[in-house]
């Protein structure tokens, strides 16, 4: 009654530690991954270090916690006490020499695992990166399943994730060889250890003299009792080096999170010297950020795009961005957000970052899990339902206002938006919705109209003039032209021309 009592107890601690370690641990990843941006210095800058880092936080951390706390935490608490107390008792029964035995030989032991525990714990790492990048490919190829299917590209694909598979297979066969070697040693050493209590005892018997005077019922019942605690000894080193292969799996997955870990503490004090979160205050009422001699190029290389470009952006003076593909448009709102840092050169902040302030618009605009109230106030999570006509509002002047009894209500829950739900052009309508509900004072849009028809284009950017919001777009359509002030032309090889757009149609003087 009292062992299963115990038993139940050991495996409920082990349980309540295995939720507490994961919550603290996931806790911490998520507080520091979701800080400033870097999530995205992660993701997108530090790939090459870090793979998966979802699956690190969502999958390696679980699997952390359940193997060192369900398998290996009773065994590696109870386990020193047990060895100790019967180091103890060894050594008052057969001497000196019979723990001496035992220590040199499970201390030998442990340095044979250790050798073959050292590539299990570099394969276990391997696995779980390519784990990762197998699982990805799969969720690469559901989200763009229509444009493989357009293709009949799905041999194609077979063909590419089999090779990812493949390579998998290839490390996993690897592991289980290294852990044949693995077991073998551990069930060897087991083996060879009740081979070594009888020579301990034997040893006890020829080397000392207290047996000369026992009786012979005596001297087996000494005997017995010697054996039995130089086999518990034994068998309780025997228990930690069982453990082997528990500790090369802990050991893989420490190293993949701790590699997390240090790689989010290595960006953030990256911003924190940057000081890229700061702002200048106001030096007008009307300038919002300030380009001097900036130079900037891909992150990686040298190369730069564009070269010393010295920019105002303020209120009332909408600013076009044209250029051929790759010659840095889009990667000059990354440097004027924060996302890189110039060659050279300074960029000022002079507005505060806030969704009120200044939004940026992509060409693919993000929506997340939840209900159409979630799409339009993100950034923000408003479920106040007073905003409930703001909302309205804003879904009927981005004329997408039919959605909401399409999904079925403001709260409507549903799966994540796809283009067999909405389509792209409803998409980047949805993402000026977001932007007439904060009516920010700057609005930065990269291609966010490519996949509108010109009337629908030509609407949303007239209600942006109309409500006074400064626009710095990047598009590579001529029609939009008209709602600028000014052209800004990248050439890709560091030249750039910033000119006044003439008013060509009454549209620009209601600018």
């Amino acid at each position: 009654m009292s062992a299963a009592l115990a038993q139940c107890l050991v495996k409920f601690m082990s349980g309540w530690m295995y939720v507490t370690w994961r919550k603290q641990v996931t806790m911490r990843l998520h507080k520091d991954y979701f800080a400033d941006i870097t999530y995205y210095d992660i993701n997108a800058l530090e790939k090459k270090t870090v793979d998966n880092p979802d699956q690190r936080i969502a999958q390696d951390v679980d699997r952390f916690c359940n193997n060192f706390c369900n398998q290996l935490a009773a065994q590696v608490i109870v386990t020193p006490f047990v060895v100790a107390y019967y180091t103890y008792k060894c050594w008052k029964s057969v001497g000196y020499y019979g723990p001496a035995l035992v220590y040199t030989y499970f201390g030998f032991g442990a340095v044979i695992n250790r050798l073959i525990m050292t590539p299990i714990v570099r394969l276990v790492f391997g696995q779980e990166k390519l784990e990762g990048n197998f699982r990805f490919q799969h969720v690469q190829f559901r989200n763009h399943a229509e444009t493989v299917a357009f293709y009949r590209s799905g041999k194609t694909e077979q063909t590419r994730i089999g090779h990812i598979f493949k390579k998998l297979l290839g490390v996993q066969w690897r592991l289980v060889k290294w852990n044949l070697a693995l077991n073998w040693a551990i069930g060897l050493f087991a083996y060879l250890g009740s081979i070594l209590s009888y020579l301990i005892v034997a040893l006890g018997v020829f080397a000392t003299q207290r047996f000369v005077s026992m009786s012979a019922s005596e001297i087996s019942v000494t005997l017995s009792e010697n054996s039995f605690l130089v086999l518990y000894l034994i068998s309780s080193f025997s228990t930690l080096i069982s453990l082997s292969g528990t500790i090369s799996d802990v050991a893989g997955f420490t190293h993949r999170v701790g590699q997390l870990l240090e790689s989010i503490n290595s960006a953030s004090e990256k911003k924190k010297k940057a000081s890229e979160d700061k702002y200048t205050k106001l030096s007008s009422d009307t300038e919002a950020f300030r380009l001097v001699g900036v130079s900037y190029g891909p992150r990686g290389n040298q190369r730069i795009l564009v070269n010393d470009l010295s920019l105002s952006i303020e209120e009332k003076r909408n600013i076009l961005i044209t250029g051929k593909t790759g010659c840095g448009k889009s990667s000059l709102f990354r440097v004027i957000n924060g996302l890189w840092n110039p060659f050279r050169g300074e960029v000022e902040r002079l507005i505060s970052r806030s969704p009120e302030n200044y939004l940026v618009l992509p060409q693919r605009p993000f929506f997340v899990c939840g209900n159409l109230r979630a799409q339009v106030t993100y950034p923000l999570s408003m479920e106040d339902s007073s905003v409930d006509e703001r909302i309205h509002r804003a879904l009927s002047m981005a004329c997408v206002d039919y959605l909401v009894e399409r999904v079925g209500g403001l709260d409507h829950d549903y799966e994540p938006l796809t283009e067999d739900f909405v389509s792209v052009g409803e998409m980047q309508k949805l993402g000026f919705a977001r932007l007439f509900f904060f009516m920010p004072k700057f609005a930065f849009l990269d291609e966010a109209t490519s996949a509108m028809d010109e009337e629908s284009e030509e609407r949303l950017y007239r209600t942006c003039c109309d409500h006074k919001i400064t626009l710095i777009s990047i598009s590579h359509r001529s029609s939009i032209r008209k709602f600028h002030h000014a052209e800004l032309h990248l050439s890709g090889n560091g030249q750039w021309r910033l000119d006044e757009i003439e008013s060509h149609s009454n549209d620009q003087s209601e600018l």
